[in-house]
């Protein structure tokens, strides 16, 4: 698999892959991000930018559009993420950059968002 984000001067998650044609590969690409998010708190960072909507498989795909068709549009009703578990998770590693959250705080909320990607994809289009 090419390496698709790499971690600029400023420790920004920058992605360097083909924008995305299909929900399947915006899905692909949203778990990689979160995968290597893991390990960025696995190993102890607390300084660091995700990227964003500028990383995220689904955004790429269906945020210029107002999320229609994103997967956690169809699941939620709301744009941008809103009443999805990424709340919880932008705000859980928000308090663990400022040291009001453990790490292993921080890996369980990106856990969830993993988890949630991949049931929201699933249920949107029935397999994996």
């Amino acid at each position: 698999m090419e390496p698709i984000f790499k971690w600029d001067d400023d420790d920004t998650l920058v992605y360097t892959g083909k924008l995305p044609e299909t929900t399947k590969r915006a899905f692909e690409i949203t778990l990689r991000k979160y995968k290597i998010i893991r390990k960025k708190v696995e190993y102890g960072h607390t300084h660091f930018w995700t990227g964003g909507v500028a990383t995220c498989g689904f955004c790429m795909l269906y945020y210029v559009d107002f999320c229609n068709g994103c997967p956690v549009f169809l699941q939620t009703g709301q744009r941008y993420c809103e009443g999805s578990v990424y709340a919880y998770f932008k705000s859980t590693l928000i308090k663990y950059f400022n040291y009001e959250a453990t790490k292993e705080e921080a890996l369980e909320a990106i856990d969830k968002v993993i988890i949630y990607a991949k049931s929201v994809y699933k249920e949107a289009h029935g397999s994996k």
